[in-house]
């Protein structure tokens, strides 16, 4: 019952249920009072639960936030004082993660869960060349039919409007409603069209209604500095973009091949490098840690 996606037929499956249990009063009594009474069977039933949580079943976020919560935030240390929790809660934990949501949604900065696993889902459908794509799609009537990549015999049906691909019947959409690799492998071979899921527009709604829009200008400076008074995020964001487009040209240049006529291009592309490298030497500072790592020995642990 709890893995039901229709509603109507998990109602069926609980009366079912309720009959073939009848005989057991004390289970049933309990059954009805914890996990049915007051529309209780909407908590943990998945045809009652939001599209883009269905896949969020078990409570491992709620341990890895709570672990967080208490090495990052509270230092390990013993807190006696519910006050001190919930102004922590809401003067920082609240600002920073609001704040990682929307660089990730943006694409700055290191990739969280969500975006390494959309990645991957890419990197799936680019090991493909567009001939094979080719011949793995076909244009119907109501969307792109794209065989499977594992099975030959089997293929599904991917939804798209006249600009952005939405949808597609294969299991792992089905789940957990974001974009699956053969929508990637449809957007590679259609590059007219863009995945596009239909509720991101409303983590952006959430996200947006997260901040007063009477005190929009405060609350903006306010989560600025807050910021970058804790973190240096700007400075970090930075620095990790640098160290992606690097990582990217490093992979290329290992996997590419290059013959003579590609001599005068290359010599060019060194001294725009070798420029580049004198400006990032002029700019920033090293951290005071990373200096006396540098001059300094290390400790003897005993």
């Amino acid at each position: 019952m709890m893995y039901e996606e229709d509603r109507v037929e998990f109602f069926n499956r609980l009366e079912k249920f309720r009959t073939d249990w009848e005989n057991q009063d004390v289970f049933m009594a309990y059954f009805e009072q914890q996990c049915i009474k007051n529309d209780l069977y909407k908590q943990w039933v998945r045809s009652f639960q939001e599209a883009m949580f269905r896949h969020m079943e078990l409570n491992m976020f709620i341990e890895s936030f709570h672990n967080q919560l208490k090495t990052v935030y509270l230092q390990r240390r013993c807190n006696r004082r519910m006050d001190g929790l919930i102004f922590l809660l809401i003067s920082k934990v609240h600002k920073r993660i609001i704040h990682r949501i929307k660089a990730e949604a943006n694409q700055v900065g290191r990739m969280g869960p969500l975006a390494l696993a959309r990645r991957e889902r890419q990197m799936k459908a680019e090991a493909y060349s567009l001939e094979q794509l080719d011949m793995m799609i076909e244009l119907k009537e109501d969307g792109h039919q794209i065989q499977s990549f594992t099975d030959a015999n089997i293929y599904y049906l991917v939804s798209s409007d006249n600009t952005f691909i939405t949808s597609c019947t294969c299991a792992d959409f089905s789940i957990t409603q974001r974009a699956c690799k053969h929508m990637y492998a449809i957007e590679i071979a259609e590059p007219e069209l863009s995945v596009r899921l239909p509720h991101h527009s409303s983590i952006t709604n959430v996200l947006d209604d997260d901040v007063d829009n009477s005190n929009l200008m405060q609350e903006t400076t306010a989560i600025t500095n807050a910021v970058t008074t804790d973190i240096p995020v700007l400075q970090e964001t930075h620095s990790e973009r640098i160290q992606s487009i690097l990582r990217q040209m490093q992979h290329h240049i290992r996997d590419v091949t290059f013959s003579s006529p590609d001599n005068q291009s290359l010599e060019n592309i060194i001294e725009q490098l070798t420029s580049i490298q004198q400006q990032l030497n002029n700019i920033g500072t090293i951290a005071t840690n990373r200096q006396l790592q540098t001059q300094l020995p290390r400790r003897r642990r005993y």
